[in-house]
């Protein structure tokens, strides 16, 4: 049977990294869901046949979902109403998705992406689907961009790409510069920063 498989991806860890693409991997559904009251909204709702926390717990033998057999993944959105709605996502999407990122960004084998991330971020996701594609490394962490242990990562790691969710300009480029990165991804709004510095 495929079941339903509900993550709640609040660490960025080998383990929890590992149990998602076991679960692609294994042909099961992915509901990938923030920490806190999201996730249990989205747990009431969806009602999955398996929770993968810190162990993994099966609600029921078996599923009682009819699962669309093209369904890979159901990830959380924010939505503007508070109420956590999901985006649904075939396994060609997801190739898709990261076969495009990988071609456009020329990802190589010897890239390696520090991510603090997390998994149920869109955008950190296609980071770890698109390197992994093209047998790239990923650094995970849950450090944050101000913390010097965070560069001191990249350095050690050889990160070659840098993934973040908020950012002061002077100190990213000083930090890029240092760190001698060869790929910054950004968002539309640092992007035009980094364009009218």
């Amino acid at each position: 049977d495929r079941l339903l498989l509900k993550m709640p991806a609040r660490k960025n860890t080998v383990a929890s990294l590992t149990a998602y693409l076991a679960a692609l991997t294994g042909g099961h559904v992915v509901l990938l869901a923030p920490p806190g009251r999201p996730a249990r909204l989205l747990a009431q709702r969806w009602d999955p046949d398996v929770i993968a926390a810190d162990a993994l717990r099966e609600v029921r033998p078996g599923t009682r979902h009819d699962l669309h057999p093209d369904l890979a993944l159901l990830l959380s959105t924010s939505g503007s109403t508070g109420s956590p709605k999901l985006v649904r996502l075939s396994y060609a999407n997801l190739l898709s998705n990261a076969a495009g990122i990988a071609e456009y960004l020329r990802l190589g084998s010897d890239d390696r992406a520090l991510t603090s991330l997390p998994l149920h971020y869109c955008y950190g996701l296609s980071v770890v689907h698109s390197h992994l594609l093209v047998g790239a490394g990923l650094v995970l962490t849950e450090g944050s961009v101000v913390d010097e242990c965070f560069w001191r990562l990249a350095a050690d790691a050889g990160a070659t790409v840098r993934l973040h969710a908020r950012f002061d300009l002077d100190e990213m480029l000083r930090r890029i510069e240092a760190a001698r990165m060869t790929l910054e991804m950004a968002v539309a709004p640092i992007a035009l920063a980094l364009a009218n510095h």
